[in-house]
């Protein structure tokens, strides 16, 4: 059956995909593709490919779309390849990292890296959709990645119960025309993880959660002034995330590494390292 969709998806034109996932009226042929019980269809493949001289091997559970996305193409390649480059530069140790990943989503990230620069490490990885969250759990099960310590949370600048409405494999704080879906989720900020578990370390902070980015780092000053860690950040064309940097003492890097140029275009993520 997974075979099945998998063709189907292939087969089926950018335009023809937007019609069905936007369409009211395609919404029974939507269902029947694309969903299971109301939530995204899930399907497995086996990933196997090369971060630097890494090799990396693992079963990803995700959407259909996200799935065949990440064993063609791989997720976000530059952004892991330079956390890589950037850690062999900040640490003697090269298997040892602990690593904090904001907005997971399926865990490919999470996964490359837990077999990577944190073998010997921990990565702790936070995922505020519930079905996205299960679909990461089931991975780490399937591959027996005891050096994940996934939760279901989301993080922002108060610890505090919030409402997260969802789409598909996104989560939102706003309700939008698309949905009425949402669950009631523990909100933390990463100050107050890092008390209630004593980190005593952490080398590389990742956010991207599509718009809080900014009160996640707020959430985040102990931990910074704590740990010195690299951040990676989706700026989301805000400002405040550069001006944060600036003011906390750090270098902005783009994604080719090179120090970023004030007021000009934003870069969809910054790589920030301490002073």
């Amino acid at each position: 059956m997974k075979i099945l969709y998998e063709f189907i998806f292939r087969r089926l034109s950018t335009k023809t995909k937007n019609r069905l996932g936007s369409s009211h009226f395609f919404k029974p042929l939507r269902d029947v593709l694309l969903r299971n019980n109301g939530r995204f269809k899930e399907i497995f493949v086996e990933i196997e490919k090369y971060y630097l001289e890494y090799p990396i091997k693992f079963r990803y559970y995700a959407s259909i779309k996200s799935a065949i996305k990440a064993r063609d193409k791989g997720v976000e390649n530059t952004i892991l390849r330079n956390s890589i480059i950037l850690s062999k530069q900040l640490h003697k140790s090269h298997d040892d990292c602990i690593v904090i990943d904001v907005g997971s989503n399926f865990g490919f990230m999470s996964m490359v890296w837990g077999l990577s620069i944190c073998k010997k490490g921990t990565v702790h990885s936070f995922e505020a959709n519930k079905n996205v969250y299960n679909s990461f759990l089931k991975s780490l099960d399937h591959n027996n990645l005891k050096n994940i310590i996934l939760r279901y949370n989301a993080i922002g600048k108060t610890n505090k119960t919030v409402k997260m409405y969802h789409m598909d494999t996104t989560s939102n704080f706003n309700k939008t025309n698309n949905t009425d879906k949402y669950d009631m989720v523990q909100m933390l900020t990463l100050d107050s993880y890092d008390n209630q578990n004593q980190l005593g370390r952490c080398d590389i902070i990742k956010i991207d959660v599509d718009g809080i980015e900014y009160d996640i780092l707020q959430g985040s000053l102990e931990v910074m002034e704590r740990y010195q860690p690299l951040y990676i950040v989706e700026t989301n064309d805000d400002p405040r995330i550069i001006d944060f940097f600036i003011t906390n003492n750090y270098h902005i890097l783009d994604m080719a590494l090179e120090p970023y140029i004030l007021n000009t275009q934003l870069p969809p993520n910054i790589f920030c390292l301490p002073k």
